[in-house]
């Protein structure tokens, strides 16, 4: 309707062509007609529809036998053959109108009350995040006060004077001056992981984000080498968390700048960290892009059509920036665990559409999926391999990207030794792995060649098994943020601490909230800026991925040998350089892709 107003308007402007000029007289008539077609044009025409309405004419008429429909071949405008239309009387339903009036009422409606109420659960998670660290704050007062109230019972009197019980109430309330007060160090998450927290915890740091781009690599590598190389990757990325934390058992540093200044230099310790920061960023910076662009294709489906923008600012506002303020990794296990089932639910979901043949030729969806997305299995596809398989291994080679957070997970694991880190790992990595091999096998065998580079784009939108997949992956995508983001915090933390007279001032809790706060606002603008971070996040997961993968850690782990150990077992040593080398072989590589490939 709007753009047929406007055409209207166009046109009566067009009969009010003004006098010509000097300067432009023989322009005039050109400018003066011409325009109206070429804007009524642009206003009107769309591409050509792929659903059941490419039979009518326009949107204005219902009657795929409009006379008044006069193709125009010359202009080929928005990809696809206008159609100009020259009514001179335009019959409009004015009962259809009204019912896409109100459609589009009740929509704004129910987007204007998500949002409301995203932002209200924000207001009240904040709250209590607030509540409870000074509640915290408060009983640990109390514990150090009472040996001397101990000592002080027979001079008190037993009934409350009106001072305390005016200091009651003032503790009860949470005030800035008490705010800053409250310190927060990474020895405060010490051993407060169980195993099964940190399992849960790691599989959703791996398994959301790493899981949708595998099935398009089969499509230039074989199922034999595919599955070699998954394995493969597997074995050495188990083996460098293990390294950190023998690493961490050698020199008893608890984070990687530490480890450096103990067996590198002191003056270089910054390096580890400021990689931290920049794989950190890159790879939250794709999050926020990811599940903008689910939300943003997944909530019409719903009755709710939201703008990209709108999609990321909601879920970033809640639950994203309290799961964010969050310290220690263990208060992630519930949310953690929610991303565990909705894994599990999507990989079901595709194994279903992948044996019933809802996908195939002739099924229940094979109309409505583009002929870009339509499904092309080869009948034999065991053994190839070629130089486009570099972008499955650089898929591959930080599937299993979570050493940013090594000495962390190390750190909070109950009773952690370096065995014990490396089981964890193992079952962790190891659940990955199994649902790497069944999303890759049931995607690329109900697609084949044609999968995309998110393989959940290729399934049909009126799939609801599928939309209820899509909208818990993009949810386990936002609660795998906070877990890449606490990463994110505590290289910042450590680079500003170099930078610092007093490094105490970054201990304050204040103060690394509001610096949270202000890493998720530049990561936000950067997604609402950059639609595709595509190049920007592959080169940053190729090079920064692979040396805080393999580089960082093998490299501290000889380093630390040599330092402080007496015994020197050269052949552990040689495999860690080996290892270090693979690294830079997998970092030029994974550049190569994704420039070329």
């Amino acid at each position: 309707r709007r753009r047929w107003r406007w055409c209207r308007q166009l046109t009566a402007a067009s009969n009010r062509r003004p006098a010509a000029s000097s300067a432009c007289g023989d322009m005039v008539p050109i400018f003066g007609a011409f325009p109206v077609l070429w804007l009524q044009l642009a206003l009107l025409s769309y591409p050509i529809p792929t659903t059941a309405d490419s039979s009518k004419c326009c949107d204005i008429c219902d009657d795929n036998t409009c006379s008044a429909a006069v193709p125009i071949e010359s202009l080929q405008l928005l990809q696809a053959e206008a159609v100009l239309h020259t009514h001179d009387t335009v019959v409009v339903d004015t009962s259809k109108m009204d019912h896409r009036q109100q459609a589009t009422a009740a929509g704004g409606v129910r987007v204007a009350g998500l949002f409301m109420m995203l932002a209200v659960l924000c207001l009240i998670s904040l709250f209590m995040y607030v509540k409870a660290s000074m509640g915290e704050d408060h009983e640990e007062k109390d514990a150090s006060a009472q040996p001397r109230a101990a000592r002080d019972d027979s001079s008190i009197d037993a009934s409350p004077s009106r001072k305390e019980k005016r200091g009651f109430h003032r503790a009860a309330t949470v005030i800035v001056a008490e705010v800053k007060k409250r310190h927060w160090t990474i020895d405060d998450g010490t051993e407060t992981m169980s195993p099964f927290t940190f399992v849960v915890n790691m599989f959703a740091d791996l398994c959301p984000p790493g899981m949708l781009a595998l099935p398009s690599g089969l499509a230039t590598t074989g199922f034999v080498p595919g599955f070699a190389m998954l394995l493969v990757f597997y074995s050495l990325c188990v083996y460098s968390m293990y390294t950190i934390g023998k690493t961490t058992e050698i020199t008893g540093a608890r984070d990687f700048t530490g480890q450096w200044s103990c067996t590198i230099g002191p003056r270089t310790a910054w390096i580890p960290v400021a990689i931290v920061v920049i794989v950190c960023i890159g790879n939250c910076l794709a999050y926020s892009c990811f599940f903008a662009d689910i939300f943003f294709r997944l909530m019409p489906s719903f009755g709710m059509a939201m703008p990209r923008s709108l999609c990321l600012l909601a879920f970033t506002l809640f639950p994203l920036l309290p799961l964010c303020l969050l310290k220690n990794l263990s208060a992630l296990s519930n949310t953690s665990t929610f991303a565990l089932a909705a894994v599990v639910y999507t990989a079901f979901v595709m194994v279903l559409r992948a044996c019933d043949g809802s996908y195939a030729a002739g099924g229940v969806y094979f109309a409505d999926v583009p002929k870009a997305l339509a499904p092309d299995v080869p009948t034999n596809h065991l053994y190839g391999v070629g130089m486009q398989s570099l972008s499955l291994v650089n898929g591959m080679a930080i599937a299993f990207l979570s050493h940013y957070n090594g000495c962390k997970y190390y750190r909070e694991l109950e009773r952690h030794t370096p065995n014990r880190l490396l089981k964890c790992t193992a079952t962790a990595m190891g659940i990955s792995v199994l649902l790497y091999l069944i999303t890759m096998t049931a995607g690329f065998q109900t697609f084949g060649m044609n999968c995309n580079a998110v393989i959940l784009a290729n399934y049909s939108r009126n799939d609801w098994l599928v939309n209820m997949a899509r909208l818990g992956i993009g949810l386990s995508i936002i609660v795998s943020f906070p877990l890449m983001f606490s990463g994110l915090r505590e290289a910042a933390i450590a680079l500003l601490k170099r930078s610092s007279e007093n490094e105490s001032d970054w201990d304050m809790i204040l103060r690394q909230d509001v610096l949270s706060m202000c890493l998720l606002v530049l990561i936000t603008i950067l997604a609402l800026v950059m639609t595709d971070t595509g190049i920007v996040v592959g080169l940053v997961g190729a090079i920064c991925g692979s040396t805080i993968i393999y580089i960082v850690p093998c490299s501290l782990y000889a380093a630390s040998i040599q330092t402080f150990l007496t015994e020197h077992n050269s052949t552990t040593i040689m495999g860690l350089r080996l290892l270090t080398a693979l690294g830079v072989v997998l970092a030029v590589g994974g550049c190569y892709s994704t420039l070329f490939i």
